[in-house]
């Protein structure tokens, strides 16, 4: 049986992002995820919200196994050229410039 929970929450305090490894802080917004894992265990854990889209809408073809902090914020590879957030609640997408 699997089981998959996920929802936008307000942080009670600091938590470490699973996609990128970087602090959510307290009172910032994330996505807390709930769910069973490959063998059976009942994992949970937090996101940045863009953390979550680059997770959900990115180029799933390396996601078998990744640890936190295997990719940067917001990003679903090192060289990926766009970048989504969702910081008024829209889904964006825009080129990522070189500074």
């Amino acid at each position: 049986m699997s089981f998959h929970r996920y929802r936008e929450v307000k942080t009670r305090k600091p938590h470490s992002c699973e996609w990128c490894g970087e602090i959510v802080e307290k009172g910032e917004r994330a996505y807390y995820r709930a769910y069973t894992g490959p063998y059976g265990d009942f994992v949970w854990g937090w996101q940045h919200p863009e953390c979550f889209l680059a997770m959900m809408f990115g180029d799933v073809s390396h996601f078998d196994e990744w640890m936190p902090g295997d990719f940067a914020r917001g990003r679903d590879s090192e060289d990926a050229d766009t970048e989504m957030v969702c910081g008024d609640g829209f889904f964006h997408t825009w080129e990522v410039e070189e500074l």
